[in-house]
């Protein structure tokens, strides 16, 4: 599945970012049966598994609110850790 995100009012090192971006994701059916005193119980859930994240766009604005667009190669991988689990957050509201 492909979903197109955005990311609003992402705050990363005192800044506040928008990023647009395209998730490519697939969901699991899961299960798991266990005993629960003299009952068998069966639980059942969806694995969302994040396959690509494909940023398009990432602003901010300078102290003077002008638009700044920041390259996606210049991003730190701390940021882009962050920006896949908001992700995984948006995916997982809009199920």
């Amino acid at each position: 599945m492909i979903e197109d995100i955005t990311l609003d009012e992402v705050e990363y090192k005192n800044k506040i970012y928008f990023i647009e971006l395209e998730a490519t994701y697939e969901l699991e059916k899961c299960e798991c049966s266990s005993m629960c005193g003299d009952q068998y119980v069966t639980e059942k859930w969806q694995q969302i598994n994040l396959e690509e994240t494909d940023i398009k766009s990432v602003l901010t604005y300078d102290e003077n609110d002008e638009e700044i667009y920041i390259k996606t190669n210049e991003l730190s991988k701390d940021f882009l850790k962050i920006i896949e689990e908001l992700s995984l957050e948006y995916i997982h509201d809009h199920l």
